[in-house]
């Protein structure tokens, strides 16, 4: 009650931080990369439960600072932190997360399954089944009222 938020992307003026303020959120951020409940998985299906919202981070790495996501889920019994860049595009994990959070209102409490491919240079290339599903319902539909 009687707090106003308010959205301010400018930065006005130069901030004073305190001397140590960016070691301190380095350090924090390297404890939150590694943590050793980070999910690390091998190529294949993968049925995961979603146990919180997507939340995103920044943290600054060589003097460049980047966003990262994060959310929590369960494989299996096992408890896990879901680590991933926060793409530009639907079609990055972070997006098609995004994508169904807004079609569901929710990603908590949601079990979702999740193919994990490497590409030619052997990263991870995450797809979320229900997102294939949604889409392909949309376009579907679309056609249908078109």
């Amino acid at each position: 009650e009687g707090f106003e938020v308010v959205e301010d992307d400018e930065v006005k003026g130069p901030q004073e931080v305190s001397e140590n303020f960016y070691e301190q959120e380095y350090e924090e951020i390297k404890k939150n990369e590694e943590r050793n409940d980070a999910w690390k998985p091998d190529t294949g299906l993968y049925e995961v439960k979603l146990l919180s919202e997507i939340n995103k981070f920044t943290f600054t790495k060589d003097g460049e600072t980047k966003e990262r996501a994060v959310i929590d889920i369960e494989l299996q019994g096992n408890k896990y932190a879901w680590f991933m860049g926060v793409g530009k595009t639907e079609r990055s994990i972070y997006g098609q997360l995004i994508y169904l959070g807004k079609k569901w209102k929710s990603l908590k409490g949601k079990t979702i399954q999740v193919n994990v491919l490497l590409d030619k240079d052997g990263k991870r290339q995450f797809s979320v089944i229900e997102y294939s599903k949604e889409k392909q319902r949309e376009k579907e539909t679309s056609q249908i009222r078109g």
